[in-house]
């Protein structure tokens, strides 16, 4: 069978929109969408604010794993500090003190080896010598040191007699013009 078909010519009355047909339509569209887009902002939101706290939770470690480290390493830092100082001392040091190799080579050439229980010293730059020798051996020591271009100012400060062939003798003389040590070796 065949169906009839019909044309309706009459306009389609539509009710007009209240309020809550209005609100209903809003709902069903408008703010469906606005409600998936903020579940979409509070998911993306979530797992961001999940890095975050992970990423600080393995901060705090790393943090806490060096500190340990820092602690152990703090004495050996001190000692280093304080090597790194007397190394920086000594070379201050070495570099400012006279060179005296050669004033040594010069009194072993002077002093004959007849002088008993020798004693040396050298201090702000003035030699001392005590020992025992002859008369004949003080006066050629003596005269030895003002000879030389090493000795300034040498003088025989005491000479006593032992009673023997032996005299104790006292000689200080002012060293001359003694190079450094970062002049001679540097």
């Amino acid at each position: 069978m065949v169906q009839k078909k019909g044309f309706n010519l009459l306009k389609t009355q539509v009710e007009p929109q209240t309020i809550w047909t209005k609100i209903y339509k809003w709902t069903t569209t408008t703010a469906r969408a606005i409600m998936v887009l903020v579940e979409l902002i509070i998911v993306v939101a979530f797992g961001f604010r999940v890095v975050v706290d992970l990423q600080f939770k393995n901060f705090n470690k790393d943090i806490a794993v060096k500190e340990e480290i820092m602690s152990v390493l703090q004495e050996s830092e001190t000692r280093l500090r304080s090597t790194q100082d007397r190394i920086a001392l000594y070379e201050q040091l070495w570099r400012n003190t006279p060179y005296i190799s050669n004033v040594y080579l010069e009194v072993s050439k002077i002093i004959p080896l007849a002088v008993e229980e020798l004693n040396i010293q050298i201090v702000n730059g003035e030699i001392t010598i005590r020992g025992f020798a002859s008369t004949e051996t003080i006066a050629t020591i003596e005269s030895g040191f003002k000879n030389s271009s090493l000795f300034t100012q040498t003088e025989l400060s005491n000479i006593e007699s032992q009673g023997n062939s032996t005299d104790s003798f006292v000689i200080k003389s002012k060293l001359n013009n003694l190079p450094m040590r970062s002049e001679v070796l540097f």
